[in-house]
């Protein structure tokens, strides 16, 4: 009995289940940050798609909320704004400023747009209304003006007030405001009539905001009394008081009304439900004194500006993640969860198996492992079996109860990837890295079916519900449909651009949704053969997406370490709730249908459970209205020229996308790749074990820097990876990270035009997504060094980010943005061709030697030399050091056949006896180009175009229209 006990004891304390609930409702979503200084206040966009603050120098911080890139750094000058607000859609921003005037910025150029001079003194309170028709201000002088934008010129005028205002608000309508004064009295004035309605004495202490709730029925506002006071204005009735412990900074309404959101002096955030006056949560990852809050009007997403630095994003999501399961050692690799909720079997990279009784969360036995290591883990329908699929075609039939194999079937002679076992027959299937089909009769042992159907290994099996139809993923793209009775095919559907995960039916067997690498999920009608929907959203592949028992709902799961819950209404699925909380890549998700519950794990040792609300289970009416929780993301109130600008975008995006995946080299040491994310042994390579190790070392690393004391480790380790393999991504990452550690900008030109070329090894690689490392490259090369960047207010200045996580700007050079590298260079470097020590471009020396090595990296690649060595470079810089150089300025604007994806063209200049070298056009139809003195050859669309000579005699800068 006491063995007993201390077992129970050991096993509980071996699983560090987390059984409190966490982070129920609203989890964190992002960090932004600002240089180290005061952060005057925050915005958030209507539509949620963008964040602004401003900080202590007065400038305009603008950032993506979803992406979390940065968008624009705007500085107001003499301005000095001290105040913000975004208008609707995300273009525009208004602020006030020090010098008693309201300007509108655009986010797009940074520019100023107009300037509003409303003779209120110091801007102290902003507001606009929903649509962005107008905005209302009030400052040091008692009075408020109303300002109606039309085409940002318009009519203005101002209303009186009898004392100084605390607080102001625009009714949802745009036809109503309010106002609070220091007297205590709430205010509102009707636009329509020009006239005062109300004026009421509420409080004796100082209202610091006030806001109207979306249906515009309440007021709440709440200050220096402590309180949160909900006012039912029409009825002269306070409804509603919530009570804190500190003075009130700011709160605002969820969506759907339900709820309050509220930051107050005490740094805590807390939301309450204003019909139960309960407190629905308190906002962890709260740690510095609150500055400012903004919510947002048509998402539940909130913005806490801390006094200094720090910005968080908290979001809302209907997907709660409620425990971790952790008693693994090392990475899990697959895992099950039995259909009645009983069990979860799971399996790690160290070939360890753990049963979970999934009621009570603990690990209750092992069992013996296989030798051949497993990838793929399925019970059988009744829960009595499961199956082990792995290595060397194992394939293996065990009872759940006694945890002993019962049996084992043969004839698979690769990897198992994938298993499934019919819902109504004793038939199991399985697929793998070779090109066919298996199924057996688990009872009698008999082979059923040997079939090849695709051209490659196979990814995925899956039954239909009624048992009817077998469906098969790919890494030829596409998604293949069986008969049972027969095995015959039934359909092919090839519209993915990337291998496929994963296929899942819908309820009614009427629909198969299946997930890719290339981003995408599709829904498919199988009885028309037609593609119905597609899913857009996740930022990496979809490794995962099942169909709810409803056939209304679809959850999908991806290495971006997302998970989505999808809605169908009025014939389109709309994006309803995303969970980002999770640290992991997800690989592997399963839905456990008796339970109301979401389990999936990825690259780390744990297992998550999400717990999913029982309305996503229950079979819905037709004609129904709009599910609640898509209030928040419907966007049919945006005008045409929005939704056609984000489609645009969105188009955009895949088609970047594409262009990255054509970019990556199929290469590795040890197995050759056919995905960026998925990986199948082709063939056999010689293993370098040194380089292998370096990267791997390289991963810790980056995984969890401090370049405060690893900084020349991760440059020395990153230069050795380079000298050896030049394709390597995560190596030119490490050393753009190092070069700005030590404030050396020179490199990072170089780096990141080669990383933008380069390949991400995802199979050793895991410290960062290789969709994020590939828009991290892309700002870079694209956004920083583009050429027209010399236009953009602010963009020779970046931020360098010191090892104490301090932020200084650092001045960008005009010269660097005109020191460009040639396409021969970028490909002969990425593509293996040459290998190059980089050490001579890592040290800091100044911008006329720098650009001068680049001359030489170019002249030794254009010689075909396979192995440029620091030697080589110091050879070469002796001849080189008194060679003159110029800028040379070419216009194509008249050169008609244009690039349609991106606005640019590709041309050829040659240096006179020497060979050709290509280069892309900036997207405003110039090139501006640091070369040396000589005569060029300039070819553009396949034809010589002109013959210009730059020497010493010539003037610094060169101009030439190319026509």
């Amino acid at each position: 009995m006491k063995s007993l006990f201390l077992y129970v004891l050991f096993t509980l304390l071996a699983c560090h289940c987390a059984l409190a609930q966490v982070s129920n409702k609203y989890v964190f979503e992002r960090s932004f940050f600002a240089p180290v200084g005061t952060i005057f206040d925050s915005s958030l966009a209507p539509d949620s798609r963008t964040s602004a603050v401003i900080d202590y120098t007065h400038t305009i911080r603008v950032w993506n909320t979803k992406t979390g890139q940065s968008l624009k750094v705007i500085p107001t000058y003499a301005h000095k704004a001290t105040i913000l607000k975004i208008l609707p859609f995300s273009n525009f921003i208004l602020t006030g400023g020090m010098d008693g005037v309201i300007k509108l910025h655009s986010i797009a150029s940074g520019g100023i747009i107009q300037n509003f001079s409303v003779n209120l003194g110091l801007i102290k309170h902003l507001q606009t209304s929903k649509n962005g028709s107008f905005f209302i201000a009030s400052g040091e002088e008692n009075k408020i003006i109303y300002w109606k934008l039309n085409q940002f010129i318009g009519t203005h005028y101002y209303i009186p007030t009898t004392s100084k205002i605390t607080a102001l608000a625009v009714h949802p309508s745009g036809n109503i405001i309010a106002w609070t004064d220091i007297k205590g009295n709430i205010n509102l004035w009707s636009l329509l009539r020009q006239r005062l309605l109300i004026r009421a004495k509420i409080t004796s202490q100082r209202i610091t905001h006030i806001s109207f709730d979306p249906s515009g029925r309440f007021i709440a506002f709440g200050g220096y009394d402590k309180n949160v006071s909900i006012w039912n204005w029409k009825q002269h009735k306070i409804t509603t008081v919530i009570k804190h412990k500190k003075p009130i900074i700011n709160f605002g309404f969820t969506a759907d009304s339900t709820e309050i959101m509220v930051c107050t002096e005490a740094n805590k955030v807390y939301i309450w439900n204003i019909n139960t006056k309960k407190l629905v949560q308190s906002l962890q990852k709260i740690d510095g004194t609150i500055n400012t809050c903004a919510v947002s009007s048509t998402e539940d997403l909130l913005q806490v500006g801390f006094l200094k630095t720090k910005v968080r994003i908290f979001k809302k999501t209907a997907l709660q993640h409620i425990l971790s399961l952790q008693s693994h050692k090392t990475r899990i690799r697959t895992f099950d969860a039995s259909k009645d909720g009983r069990f979860i079997l799971s399996n790690d990279i160290s070939n360890q198996f753990k049963l979970w009784d999934l009621k009570r969360k603990i690990p209750i036995g092992q069992i013996p492992a296989p030798k051949d290591p497993i990838f793929a883990i399925r019970f059988s329908p009744d829960s009595k079996f499961f199956a082990l699929g792995g290595e060397n075609g194992h394939l293996s039939l065990w009872d759940t109860n006694t945890k002993k194999q019962i049996r084992s079937f043969l004839g698979y002679k690769a990897r198992i990837l994938s298993i499934a076992f019919h819902p109504t027959k004793p038939l199991i299937a399985a697929v793998g890295e070779e090109p066919e089909l298996f199924i057996w009769n688990y009872k009698t042992k008999a082979l059923v079916l040997h079939k090849k159907i695709h051209k490659g290994p196979m990814t995925y099996v899956s039954f239909s519900k009624n048992g009817d139809l077998l469906a098969v993923t790919g890494t030829d793209k596409t998604t293949i449909v069986l008969n049972t009775d027969d095995f015959s095919i039934k359909d092919t559907f090839t519209k993915h651009k990337g291998i496929v995960n994963n296929a899942d039916f819908s309820y009614d067997d009427k629909q198969l949704a299946t997930a890719s690498a290339d981003l995408t999920s599709l829904v498919w009608d199988l009885n028309t053969k037609e593609e119905l929907y597609r899913l857009n959203g996740h930022e990496a592949s979809v490794a995962r997406i099942y169909f709810l028992p409803n056939n209304q709902y679809l959850l999908s799961a991806g290495n971006d370490k997302t998970v989505r819950l999808w809605f169908l209404q009025n014939k389109k699925f709309f994006l309803v709730s995303t969970l980002k909380a999770l640290p992991i890549h997800i690989s592997e998700l399963r839905i456990v249908e008796s339970k109301h519950l979401a389990v999936l794990s990825g690259d780390s040792n744990k297992i998550y459970l999400l717990d999913l609300s029982k309305k996503l289970f229950i079979k819905k009416q037709q004609n129904q209205s709009l599910d609640p929780l898509l209030k928040s993301t419907i966007t049919d109130f945006l005008p045409e020229e929005t939704i056609i600008e984000e489609k645009a975008a969105r188009i955009k995006e895949a088609e970047l996308l594409q262009k990255l995946l054509k970019r990556q080299k199929q290469r590795r040491y040890g197995l050759a790749s056919i995905s960026s994310k998925n990986f199948f042994i082709w063939k056999k390579t010689k293993v370098n074990k040194k380089l292998l190790q370096a990267k791997k070392a390289l991963n810790n690393f980056l995984d969890n820097p401090d370049f405060c004391k690893d900084k020349e480790y991760i440059k020395k380790l990153a230069l050795n990876i380079l000298k050896e393999d030049s394709t390597d991504k995560a190596a030119y990452y490490a050393l753009i990270l190092t070069s700005l550690q030590e404030r050396n900008t020179m490199p990072i030109l170089l780096f990141s035009k080669l990383g933008s070329n380069a390949y991400f090894d995802t199979d050793i690689y895991n410290f960062m997504s290789e969709w994020d490392l590939d828009l991290y490259f892309l700002v870079w090369d694209k956004f920083l060094f583009d050429h027209t960047s010399r236009f953009a207010i602010g963009l020779e200045n970046i931020e360098l980010r010191t090892c104490n996580d301090t932020v200084i700007l650092s001045a960008i050079p005009e010269e660097y943005i005109f020191l460009d590298i040639p396409n021969e260079t970028k490909l002969a470097i990425t593509q293996g061709e040459t290998q190059v020590d980089f050490t001579t471009f890592t040290k800091k020396t100044n911008f006329e030697a720098f650009r001068k090595y680049i001359y030489i990296l170019n002249e030794l690649i254009a010689n075909k030399k396979k192995l440029i060595t620091q030697q080589d470079f110091a050879a070469s810089f002796i001849r080189w050091r008194y060679l003159n150089d110029t800028i040379l300025q070419l216009d194509f604007s008249k050169i008609r056949q244009w690039d349609k994806q991106n606005n640019t063209i590709l041309f050829k200049i040659k240096p006179q006896k020497k060979t050709w070298q290509t280069y892309n056009t900036d997207t405003s139809k110039f090139k501006i180009l640091f070369v040396p003195n000589n005569h060029y050859y300039i070819q553009a669309n396949g034809s010589l175009k002109k013959y210009v000579s730059v020497s010493s005699d010539s003037p610094r800068n060169s101009f030439f229209n190319i026509q």
